[in-house]
């Protein structure tokens, strides 16, 4: 037969002590004798306690959960990031309630109604909509959102934890040239069929690649539609030094693997820069040089922005862009 359920009141009499010690031994409060609280803990485990989650969040106004949504977790960019973000939550004490959308507007706002409704205290979003419609219907919600990655609009609608991505990719373009490439490439090709999509941080890159090529003087090209690997076969290799600047490593993967197809040596034929730095590298045949994205960083920010708005209704929705470097390797 289960044994009955053993409340914080029947604890109590069982310790000979007030519910407010209690409840001070088991939430790791001030104000009580270390004696008391291991006496308190023991009896705890001993009559097997288990805390009323329901309780506890009527008491506090909290359910203790955090909502998580994002693009895929076949990328293994998202699934360091949920990684990150469970982690750093996991410690404060909050459970993540995970979705993924595809990619599909609809359903993000299908996945962001139902967490609503299942009174999460707040939202993490690597957003794919790009109407100001959501933005507006975010910042009208009655709990804080934190987006990721991918800018909202209108301005200040939410905040933002993320990279300064145009800053990052001039640099990176100037990297190149001073290494010698006289012609550059951008890869980016989802932009070209989803222009209705959030594209904020591709195209974020793909405008600070434009503008370093420009600045510099050095011929630029951009591949920028799903057939990008059949239009490297067309791509004139012996014209001139070619680097390839692609806008994740997922994309450079590729690319790298098509140029060992299309017989071209990587760097001495072609250079190849991703972005992101995601952990699978370290498996690829050619280590790959790319723009390190603190996806661990980034995670933990986030959750620690949510929560300082979950505590202070007032706070200003603000941008925090943190710091990052191009991981040298071969292929550049």
């Amino acid at each position: 037969m289960a044994r009955e359920r053993i409340t914080t009141k029947k604890l109590a009499e069982l310790c000979g002590v007030s519910l407010g010690t209690i409840d001070r031994a088991l939430n790791n409060r001030p104000g009580i004798r270390e004696s008391t609280r291991e006496r308190v803990l023991a009896a705890a485990a001993e009559y097997g306690y288990k805390p009323n989650h329901i309780g506890r969040s009527l008491q506090s106004g909290r359910t203790m959960d955090i909502g998580v949504v994002v693009h895929d977790l076949d990328n293994r960019f998202f699934s360091q990031l949920v990684n990150a973000i469970q982690q750093d939550a996991w410690e404060r004490g909050y459970f993540i309630q995970l979705a993924v959308t595809l990619r599909d507007p609809q359903r993000e706002k299908a996945v962001l109604e139902h967490m609503i409704e299942r009174n999460v205290d707040g939202i993490l979003l690597f957003p794919a909509g790009k109407e100001e419609e959501l933005g507006q219907y975010l910042s009208s919600l009655p709990l804080p959102v934190v987006a990721i990655g991918n800018a909202l609009f209108p301005e200040g609608c939410c905040s933002l934890v993320g990279l300064d991505d145009r800053t990052l990719i001039d640099q990176a373009t100037q990297a190149a040239i001073q290494r010698g490439y006289t012609r550059l490439g951008f890869v980016a090709p989802y932009l070209k069929t989803s222009q209705h999509l959030n594209n904020f941080e591709a195209e974020e890159r793909l405008n600070g690649f434009l503008a370093a090529a420009q600045k510099a003087g050095v011929e630029s090209f951009v591949l920028d539609d799903w057939d990008y690997l059949q239009q490297l076969e067309q791509v004139p290799w012996k014209k001139a030094q070619t680097a390839l600047i692609c806008t994740s490593d997922i994309f450079a993967l590729e690319v790298v693997n098509q140029l060992h197809q299309l017989g071209l040596s990587i760097p001495q034929d072609v250079g190849v820069m991703g972005f992101d730095d995601i952990d699978i590298l370290r498996y690829a045949s050619t280590a790959l040089t790319t723009v390190r994205y603190p996806v661990g960083e980034i995670g933990r920010m986030a959750v620690r922005r949510l929560l300082q708005e979950m505590d202070d209704a007032t706070l200003t929705p603000e941008k925090v862009s943190l710091d990052s470097r191009i991981i040298w390797r071969d292929s550049l």
